[in-house]
């Protein structure tokens, strides 16, 4: 993803990890640039969404529901964000849908990892281990 962020990050990595328990961890190891950056990470959905704490949140749909917890970093202010009505006119519309995401502020050429874990409600085993996306299969 770096060349996506070029300009705004000095690199972005994403491994998406489909877990034995039918879990999925999604996680981006940043580097920021030589200035202080805020990364908003975001996840648009048509469940309803409801925060059940700091980086934990249940998601739920047809009677189904997904819990999600953010891994990294440790503290998190979890928000819903209005897709509906977009804040810019070149943003389109997503009727029935919300973004569930939170900010992540990164120091001057500092690294982030932002991990966020899906797992089926109640069915998740033990939140996978973190490591750089660039070990992963190793």
């Amino acid at each position: 993803m770096t060349t996506v962020y070029e300009g705004q990050l000095k690199s972005a990595v994403r491994g998406i990890g489909l877990c034995e328990d039918a879990s999925v961890l999604v996680q981006d190891d940043l580097q920021a640039p030589d200035s202080k950056v805020t990364v908003r990470w975001g996840m648009i959905t048509r469940a309803e969404v409801k925060i059940t704490g700091d980086g934990a949140a249940i998601l739920e749909r047809d009677g189904k529901k997904l819990e999600f917890r953010v891994l990294s970093p440790s503290s998190v202010k979890l928000k819903i964000y209005d897709t509906e009505k977009p804040p810019r006119e070149y943003d389109a519309e997503n009727k029935g849908t919300c973004m569930i995401g939170f900010e992540v502020p990164v120091e001057k050429s500092g690294k982030e990892r932002i991990s966020v874990w899906l797992a089926p409600a109640g069915k998740a085993g033990n939140a996978p281990e973190l490591k750089a996306v660039e070990e992963w299969g190793k």
